[in-house]
């Protein structure tokens, strides 16, 4: 046995790869299967919590602009983060995330929600809090985007109160930012220091 060193550069993302075949499906099958009803969750009926829709809607999307968008984000992100954690917790925060944006979107709004947007936003957040600490110039950056991007989703989510109901899920984003920075301070999340550094596989 023997060991290799895999940098981020070499690194396939198989799970990310993953992640985006199963958004396009999704969305083409919402668009020209006839049941789009499946695709939709509507989070304040319980009985869709535990439902079908609730998993296919962090793949599906309401159109092909917002699946563009969203692939491209994840894309970037999923290729970072997965090196980092693993195709297993790199999957798992990707849930955990989509489902925080779910309940986001639940509390300030009664309309369905249907794509990845707090998923990513959860792996977004996440590619941040998983940064090797001698980044701070790039983490600071970042952390003014998170700031910006937060405080145009609170707008948003003010904008919607008022009565001018729009079509981007501000409360699914909020859910799934917060998941993302909190779930990564758990020690599960958390990558050894030394993986900083190098990122190594066993190899035979």
């Amino acid at each position: 046995m023997g060991s290799k060193e895999i940098s981020p550069e070499n690194f396939f993302p198989m799970a990310t790869i993953t992640l985006l075949s199963a958004s396009a499906l999704a969305t083409l099958l919402f668009y020209f299967t006839g049941h789009s009803e499946l695709f939709v969750c509507f989070p304040r009926e319980p009985w869709q919590i535990y439902g079908i829709p609730t998993l296919l809607s962090l793949f599906a999307h309401a159109g092909f602009t917002h699946l563009l968008t969203n692939s491209i984000f994840l894309f970037f992100a999923g290729n970072t983060l997965e090196a980092r954690l693993g195709w297993k917790r790199f999957f798992l925060l990707f849930f955990l995330s989509g489902l925080a944006g779910i309940f986001g979107q639940a509390i300030v709004s009664p309309v369905g929600t249907i794509g990845a947007s707090g998923a990513i936003c959860g792996l977004t957040t996440a590619t941040l809090a998983t940064k090797p600490k001698t980044e701070t110039k790039e983490s600071s950056y970042f952390w003014l985007w998170v700031l910006l991007w937060l405080s145009f989703d609170l707008v948003g989510i003010q904008a919607e109160q008022s009565g001018h109901l729009g079509i981007i899920g501000h409360g699914a984003h909020i859910g799934g930012t917060l998941a993302g920075i909190l779930l990564c301070q758990l020690p599960y999340f958390q990558m050894k220091k030394s993986s900083h550094k190098k990122l190594c596989a066993r190899a035979a």
